[in-house]
């Protein structure tokens, strides 16, 4: 064997040597990681003390004392941004709502909720892929548009 050979030649079992190197194995992952139902046995009741212990924590984390209160905000922005495109949309006979514009909807949530409080970093994140996702939608739709 030449000394290019041996750089080149993997010690992975040969079933393993073509996989997506980022993948992770099922068998690599914790055992209740693998069991999708783990996570979702939770009854009404448990969901309902959830959404109020997010409440609760939304309202400690925005600058409203009654909590998250941000939709208002963020119907209000897509009125003024988007109201003359949907009001098209429907006299063309189309609905109202696209695909970009829900994603754009998304967007000016977590803008309408990034201006009310405190710094989350999950704000920004959400916003972000929001934003990506919209631009993808739109390349989309652009292209089915001819």
């Amino acid at each position: 064997m030449s000394k290019n050979e041996s750089k080149t030649m993997s010690h992975e079992p040969p079933e393993r040597m073509f996989e997506d190197p980022n993948m992770i194995p099922d068998e690599d992952w914790p055992q209740e990681a693998n069991d999708p139902l783990e996570k979702s046995r939770h009854s009404a009741e448990d969901y309902l003390r959830m959404a109020a212990e997010e409440m609760r924590d939304r309202a400690a984390s925005r600058d409203n004392p009654e909590g998250e209160r941000s939709m208002g905000r963020c119907v209000n922005a897509m009125n003024a941004l988007y109201g003359d495109m949907i009001r098209r949309r429907i006299e063309a006979g189309l609905d109202p709502l696209s695909e970009t514009l829900g994603w754009e909807f998304a967007s000016l949530l977590k803008k309408a909720r990034k201006g009310a409080g405190k710094y989350r970093e999950d704000d920004y994140v959400d916003d972000v892929s929001y934003v990506a996702l919209s631009a993808e939608s739109a390349a989309q739709e652009n292209q089915n548009d001819g």
